[in-house]
């Protein structure tokens, strides 16, 4: 059969000729199609759209049983995509044997209920997944976000809006995906390990780093009055042992780096009841002052907000994306552009730690501009979060840094503007 290059839809055609079962089916065909040729390393060329490819990813995966800790590393088959607006010499010389829009037409049309195969026919099935990529591509350069083909991943977009016309736009964007699609193809066994019990959290910073340079107590109350908190019922509605933490700084001269980190927080869980007690401690990363990288950084103000953060949760526990905004610069430097802190996992310690009195789960604490915080609110934590991860803003607060969202637009809530259709 003779699969024409040149026979294209435009959309308005396209809903017309379908239904929204149709473009579902249609959608979720091309992501089982891709991932099938991925797992026969295959690359799939999405046309006028980019490259998905197979990624060999390796992940160190842990569990905890009583008093051990049993950690293995498995292997993943994942994806990989490349912006790819044509298929020129270089792409076809780099990805050997890629899958073209014919091939995934025939494979789609295969899995077709017969119904759908009488009524259509390979070479529409390549106008439809044209039509629907040039849908996703559209998305990703207005909206900076689209899952549409979620069984894949999620696809982000940063500097989005360069140029007079949407190729301008496309041409300019950094698109990334983040994949949905994993899939295990190798493990080792499980080795096991005496789980340790801390004397507090900072004692596998004091094994890293040496002597903390810095220790501080945080008042809360008298935190939450310079913020501009009502304090008037503060003594009535928070129990004494829960007014105040310490908090000891450590200096990573590796990265040149300030590590803060709370002991006592991980107290405010202690009073929910019906479930396991486990609490959590937070960490806030800073660039350390080039002048003078061992002067103690005193931030009571930033772990104020986290307990603000905790004690606004029901199950008084922290969870990745929630955002609290201030009306002042979140650090007393100058140029200083991040005026509300962001939670994040703490990437060298993800696991639960166990202590003789709780156990806890470090979370990180980054600055974030006003900007970013509006992303968040209009669009999603989620969303937030993996640009900031993209440009690897998710871990240590660099205050003079540009938004994250600096160049880029985004059109507002929706982002499945063809995909709701």
């Amino acid at each position: 059969m003779n699969v024409s290059r040149s026979y294209r839809l435009s959309w308005d055609r396209f809903l017309s000729e379908t239904t929204p079962d149709d473009r579902s089916l249609i959608r979720e065909l091309l992501c089982n199609a891709t991932t099938y040729f991925v797992e026969h390393n295959r690359a799939v060329f999405l046309e006028q759209f980019g490259i998905v490819s197979p990624h060999t990813q390796t992940k160190h995966a842990s569990v905890i049983k009583k008093n051990s800790s049993y950690s293995c590393q498995e292997k993943y088959l994942t994806l990989q995509f490349e912006k790819c607006l044509d298929l020129v010499g270089f792409y076809r010389a780099k990805h050997r044997n890629i899958v073209e829009t014919p091939e995934l037409a025939k494979y789609l049309y295969a899995k077709l209920p017969i119904e759908k195969q009488i009524e259509w026919d390979e070479r529409r099935l390549c106008s439809y997944i044209r039509t629907i990529l040039r849908g996703v591509r559209d998305e990703i350069v207005i909206e900076g976000v689209s899952a549409q083909l979620g069984s894949l991943g999620t696809f982000y977009s940063l500097h989005n809006r360069q140029g007079a016309d949407l190729r301008d736009w496309y041409a300019g964007s950094d698109i990334f995906l983040v994949p949905s699609y994993s899939n295990p193809i190798e493990a080792e066994k499980p080795k096991r390990f005496p789980r340790p019990v801390l004397k507090n959290p900072w004692e596998p910073f004091e094994a890293l780093y040496g002597k903390h340079s810095a220790q501080y107590t945080v008042h809360v109350k008298k935190e939450l009055a310079r913020l501009g908190y009502d304090t008037s019922e503060f003594e009535q509605e928070v129990k004494p042992e829960l007014r105040n933490f310490k908090v000891r700084v450590y200096l990573d001269e590796s990265t040149n780096t300030l590590l803060s980190i709370s002991n006592g927080l991980r107290f405010l869980s202690s009073y929910v009841e019906d479930r396991a007690i486990t609490g959590n401690e937070i960490i806030f990363q800073q660039a350390a002052p080039t002048e003078s990288p061992s002067t103690p950084q005193h931030q009571p103000h930033l772990f104020t907000l986290a307990w603000l953060l905790i004690m606004g949760r029901p199950s008084k526990l922290l969870r990745t994306g929630m955002t609290l905004s201030t009306e002042r610069p979140l650090l007393e430097t100058s140029g200083c552009k991040v005026f509300g802190v962001f939670v994040t996992p703490f990437t060298p310690i993800q696991s639960v730690q166990k202590t003789k009195d709780m156990n806890f789960k470090y979370m990180n604490l980054v600055g974030i501009t006003p900007e970013e915080s509006h992303l968040a609110e209009r669009s999603s934590p989620a969303h937030l979060f993996e640009l900031l991860r993209f440009r690897k803003y998710d871990q240590v607060t660099r205050p003079g840094r540009p938004a994250v969202t600096h160049r880029t637009g985004f059109s507002g809530a929706s982002h499945n503007t063809h995909q709701a259709a």
